[in-house]
């Protein structure tokens, strides 16, 4: 069986069976700006070569999402998190094809068929994960900021979150700025409705797994609330109290 043989050889070019070997991890939730600089500063791999080579998907035999390949204007969000053993002369392409062929034999059985249930493409899925990936910092939460997605999505609301505006200006870290807010980018969920056009980082099984099986709640809005969990509502009125005593990021 196709999966299972994938599977099999995924499992070793992770483990990296037999070989003179350096480990990288790539944990879930980074964007490929930031693998590229996990890479550079290993310096085993070139970071700049792999940053430029997930803009070109031609390049790469793209994974099944679900049932079918989808067709990608770049790599982001299918290139899957793991511990990966790079062998002497490694290059960015093959550590990238390593990727790809892991995303397929570990999410193959995932349960694709919910998204037609849920109003969204497989690939939607995607983008939808990676932004959980991003919000949620503790696993309680990931079905969670699932629900809230989708719910904003139904009522048309904008999604306003602001880890897509982060990879839109790629600053991960520090406080946006009022310019950064107003960047004019589909990635920026303040200002534009819908799902943005690509996923935002690399999601790991279980945000894909909450993407697929959000919580079943009514809540519109989360806040920080400390430095990892929460406060969820349905009420504007609580969102804005709440955010009242957000703790700065």
């Amino acid at each position: 069986k196709r999966s299972d043989d994938l599977t099999s050889l995924v499992d070793q070019l992770i483990s990296g069976a037999g070989a003179e070997t350096a480990k990288v991890m790539i944990a879930e939730g980074l964007a490929a700006g930031q693998i590229a600089a996990l890479l550079t500063k290993q310096g085993r791999i070139d970071g700049a070569d792999y940053q430029r080579l997930v803009t070109q998907p031609s390049k790469f035999t793209i994974p099944k999402v679900g049932a079918n390949v989808p067709k990608v204007s770049t790599l982001e969000g299918l290139l899957f998190p793991s511990t990966y053993f790079l062998e002497d002369g490694e290059t960015a392409s093959q550590l990238i094809s390593t990727q790809l062929s892991a995303f397929e034999a570990k999410t193959a059985k995932l349960q694709w068929s919910n998204a037609s249930k849920l109003g969204v493409t497989p690939y939607d899925i995607i983008i939808v994960a990676s932004m959980i990936e991003k919000e949620a910092k503790v696993p309680e939460e990931r079905a969670l900021v699932s629900a809230v997605i989708y719910n904003r999505l139904k009522k048309h609301m904008s999604l306003g979150i602001d880890a897509t505006i982060r990879y839109a200006v790629n600053k991960w870290t520090g406080t946006l700025s009022e310019a950064d807010l107003q960047v004019a980018s589909p990635y920026n969920t303040r200002l534009n409705k819908g799902l943005p056009p690509g996923p935002i980082c690399s999601p790991g099984l279980a945000a894909l797994e909450a993407a697929l099986s959000p919580a079943n709640v009514d809540y519109l809005y989360y806040v920080l609330k400390d430095a990892n969990h929460h406060f969820f509502t349905a009420s504007y009125d609580e969102f804005l109290k709440a955010k009242a005593k957000e703790p700065s990021q």
